[in-house]
């Protein structure tokens, strides 16, 4: 968080490979402290994740990676980047970023092609924009794992931005 404050990573590359030796993101939902997230930091650093698999990718002919999403609660409280969970709920109407405007405080152009990054929401659809134009098929499967009906109505939104290939 001292490099990139705001960033809130809950996802990482895993350092491992699924039963198909492709290696794989993890990401652990609760760890998302949403009331501690400024919206291009986190943008940023969700890119940087992106890169390093795609980098990892190429490097070992793998073709795809996969990304594997808990929704489920964690019982640990994140203590390095994603400060989130323990049972806690954190609200980004409580966030002070997007209070005191973060989601304008980037380049004129990259407002222009992603908007304001005024949710959660706004920075996944970049995220995920940002990866179809520079990464397309990187993902060959996303799994989610321990979700409820909600996310699974928010996931169809999001598949309906992803590659079709990783739908």
């Amino acid at each position: 968080d001292e490099s990139n404050p705001g960033s809130e990573m809950y996802f990482a590359q895993s350092g491992h490979e699924d039963r198909d030796g492709r290696p794989y993101v993890i990401g652990r939902m609760h760890y998302a402290n949403a009331s501690n997230m400024h919206p291009w930091r986190h943008l940023r650093a969700g890119v940087f994740v992106i890169e390093r698999i795609a980098v990892e990718v190429m490097r070992g002919k793998f073709g795809y990676a996969s990304y594997i999403l808990d929704i489920g609660e964690v019982p640990i409280q994140g203590t390095v980047s994603g400060t989130g969970c323990s049972g806690r709920k954190f609200k980004e109407t409580d966030n002070p970023y997007y209070k005191r405007g973060a989601a304008r405080e980037a380049p004129q152009h990259l407002i222009d092609k992603f908007g304001e990054l005024t949710s959660g929401l706004y920075i996944t659809k970049a995220a995920i924009a940002i990866a179809n134009s520079h990464y397309p098929e990187l993902m060959t499967r996303v799994i989610v794992l321990r979700s409820n009906w909600l996310f699974g109505a928010a996931f169809r939104i999001f598949s309906m931005w992803m590659h079709k290939r990783s739908r």
